[in-house]
């Protein structure tokens, strides 16, 4: 009975939840597309960073299947601090320090 008592004391959140305009994605794809052509070599080196580390991890996990899922969640683990350089060169690119 505590358990349940405590449960029903606790204070209930809940997420705002945004409206989005529906050609926004659009409009995202445009500012990366943008990147790209402002820094064409960057943003390939980078592409081509993480699709070899793809590769690597599913080749070495085809061998060894117990270790696809603990790869592939390092890997996803791993990927947005991969992506700090190109998110410092478009936050310049926009803030015009460039």
């Amino acid at each position: 009975m505590n358990i349940q008592s405590n449960i029903n004391n606790m204070m209930h959140t809940q997420a705002e939840v945004r409206n989005l305009q529906l050609m926004k994605p659009f409009l995202w794809l445009h500012k990366g597309w943008q990147d790209l052509v402002q820094h064409p070599r960057t943003s390939i080196a980078y592409g081509v960073m993480v699709s070899l580390m793809g590769a690597v991890i599913l080749l070495f996990a085809s061998n060894h299947i117990y270790l696809l899922a603990v790869a592939i969640s390092g890997f996803l683990l791993v990927g947005p601090f991969l992506s700090i350089g190109l998110c410092e060169l478009s936050r310049q690119q926009e803030r015009g320090t460039q």
